[in-house]
């Protein structure tokens, strides 16, 4: 489900460890709060950084769940002069397939039946292991990523599968 933030009336929080964003997206959902996962914009990203992307008005209250929840973050920032956070979730057709992408991860499968056909992207050390378990299955069936991983590759391989897996309803027909 993609969000839709102005960016002049959102703030973005970012967190040293990307675990802490993925705890915050839960949580705020949790509490009704308006969120959007995010990659910090280039010029404040120290590598493979995850934020959370929140309703600038909402900006005081979601600071005060976070305190209280004891979820640490560095800063809140307010979007200016244009900037935006990068997509962590895309999508490209090509020749039959479809490659969703999620932070560095991308998995591609066939538009026809919804076989994975490739995962590739990131560094962390479970990410070979998880690839050999998915290449080869169907999307209405395979071992989800976070099952048998737990590097933030493995979350955003997760987030890739779930796209790929509404994307395919959706071109099926189902």
């Amino acid at each position: 489900m993609k969000q839709n933030f102005e960016p002049d009336s959102s703030a973005t929080i970012l967190f040293e460890h990307s675990k802490s964003a993925i705890r915050a997206e839960y949580i705020l959902k949790k509490h009704g709060f308006k969120v959007m996962l995010a990659a910090p914009p280039p010029d404040i990203r120290k590598g493979c950084d995850l934020s959370v992307m929140v309703d600038a008005g909402q900006q005081i209250d979601v600071m005060k769940l976070l305190d209280n929840e004891c979820i640490y973050y560095i800063d809140l920032i307010a979007y200016t002069c244009g900037q935006k956070p990068v997509e962590l979730t895309t999508k490209k057709e090509i020749d039959g397939f479809i490659m969703v992408k999620s932070g560095n991860m991308k998995l591609t499968f066939s538009k026809t039946n919804g076989d994975i056909v490739n995962v590739s992207g990131g560094g962390c050390p479970d990410i070979p292991y998880i690839a050999q378990q998915l290449i080869n299955t169907n999307l209405a069936s395979p071992i989800k990523p976070l099952d048998i991983g737990s590097s933030l590759c493995a979350y955003l391989l997760d987030r890739a599968l779930s796209e790929a897996k509404r994307t395919f309803m959706e071109e099926s027909g189902c």
